[in-house]
């Protein structure tokens, strides 16, 4: 059996090299598969194919529970933007993704929730925000999963100074680019390598022009429980209003989301030449809506605490190389204080939780130029309560003005897992090391 799944997996990367060189190898010039426009209506539809390929090496302490396997993506979308009948703008992001790991990007995955979603896509996303009705597998064989899906399909209606969108559709009240304590629906991973199309969720957005500075929006989003059935615990509606003032935006924030009630800021701007972007909110758990929720874990600490979440952000961008550096810090109340609680926080995540599991985060990105056609990245993390920590480098090569292809590697660190007494001693020290490349084109 073990050359059997030798074979399967080495086919499985030859399948997708395969593909990547008739990507490479296909034209691209940047073109729409189509158009049109009337008097009325307009429309475009263009293409984006996104192929992955890697391997991912476990340490040997895990050996015996996961074993190193080939990591594989094959996503294809159409996306169609225009204007209908009515003054309605319209958005359509339609997906294929067929997908396969035993490790990262697989719900399940050992290993922090934010290097397991490294190589997320579209078909792996989990967020109580998006119903699986709008999902079809056609595919499913041990981790490989195969889906078609729609990943937006929004309509809005400008009403003079109020913007109406209705639909599935993109919402993101964060500021910061890392650790994003105020974006609760479907965040990116902070170890992302592919963060082109934010997944969409099921709701609406009333967005109402205050000034020529300020507005107020109003956003509700539809929340299913793990059965899809759709429960108001699991919904969220939530106010922001914002205004600019000394060059610096600052917003609240107020509301519900899923499984408790929150009420947070931001702010974005600039000071002495350098970006600064801070973000938090305080929330109060609420697992069915009604304010019930009385139980306590095992520190003794009652769920229904009142916890706080935020990140500051200072980032500076330079001419040379067209490089940029940034550095954030995170703090998350309701942290686990000690590895040694980490289950328990681990049971204690909301619905629309981010993975992490501890109380304080540190981490910096630096991009810069090669020569112009080349880029190169690094983004790191670290717990910094048991110094366990992610990097990912990548080089981006510009193959033409709509493709591009990605290499690169994801390195963890920190103490592994005690498998005698299954016992963690770090949040990512048990992530796997994860070689990829990847090919984006657009057409």
């Amino acid at each position: 059996m073990a050359w059997r799944n030798v074979w399967r997996n080495r086919r499985r990367s030859l399948v997708t090299l395969f593909a990547m060189t008739l990507a490479l190898g296909a034209p691209t010039s940047a073109w729409a598969l189509g158009s049109f426009e009337t008097a009325q209506a307009n429309a475009e539809v263009i293409g984006a194919l996104r192929l992955l390929g890697g391997f991912v090496h476990y340490r040997k302490e895990l050996a015996p529970l996961v074993e190193d396997d080939t990591l594989t993506t094959t996503e294809l979308r159409l996306v169609a933007t225009g204007r209908a009948p009515a003054a309605l703008q319209v958005e359509l992001n339609v997906y294929t993704d067929t997908s396969g790991a035993a490790g990262l990007g697989v719900p399940g995955s050992l290993g922090s929730g934010e290097a397991a979603g490294a190589f997320g896509s579209a078909g792996t996303l989990r967020s109580p925000y998006r119903s699986t009705y709008l999902d079809w597998d056609y595919w499913r064989s041990g981790a490989v999963r195969g889906q078609l899906g729609i990943d937006r399909l929004n309509v809005t209606r400008a009403l003079g100074p109020l913007d109406v969108t209705v639909g599935r559709l993109v919402l993101n009240h964060s500021v910061t680019q890392m650790f994003t304590p105020n974006d609760f629906f479907a965040p990116f991973s902070a170890a992302a390598i592919n963060t082109i199309y934010k997944p969409g969720v099921d709701g609406a957005r009333l967005r109402l022009a205050l000034g020529p500075m300020s507005e107020l929006t109003l956003s509700g989003v539809v929340g299913s429980d793990a059965e899809d059935r759709l429960r108001w615990a699991q919904s969220a509606v939530l106010a922001r209003l914002a205004t600019v003032a000394r060059d610096f935006e600052w917003a609240l924030l107020a509301g519900k989301v899923a499984q408790r009630w929150i009420v947070g800021a931001s702010l974005q701007g600039e000071l002495l030449a350098l970006g600064v972007r801070a973000e938090g909110h305080v929330g109060l758990p609420d697992a069915d809506g009604q304010g019930t929720l009385d139980d306590v874990d095992g520190d003794g600490r009652s769920r229904d605490d009142a916890y706080t979440r935020l990140a500051v952000e200072i980032d500076k961008t330079f001419a040379w190389r067209k490089a940029s550096l940034g550095a954030e810090y995170a703090y998350f109340s309701d942290g686990a204080r000690a590895p040694a609680r980490y289950v328990a926080r681990a049971l204690r995540l909301f619905p629309d939780d981010q993975g992490y599991l501890g109380r304080h985060y540190a981490g910096a990105n630096i991009e810069a130029e090669v020569v112009p056609i080349l880029r190169l990245a690094l983004v790191a993390f670290v717990n910094l309560g048991d110094r366990s920590g992610v990097a990912v480098t990548s080089l981006s090569y510009s193959i033409a003005d709509e493709a591009d292809l990605v290499g690169g590697l994801l390195v963890p660190w920190g103490e592994g897992l005690d498998t005698a007494a299954m016992q963690l001693h770090s949040e990512m020290g048990v992530a796997p090391i994860a070689g990829f490349v990847e090919t984006r084109v657009f057409f």
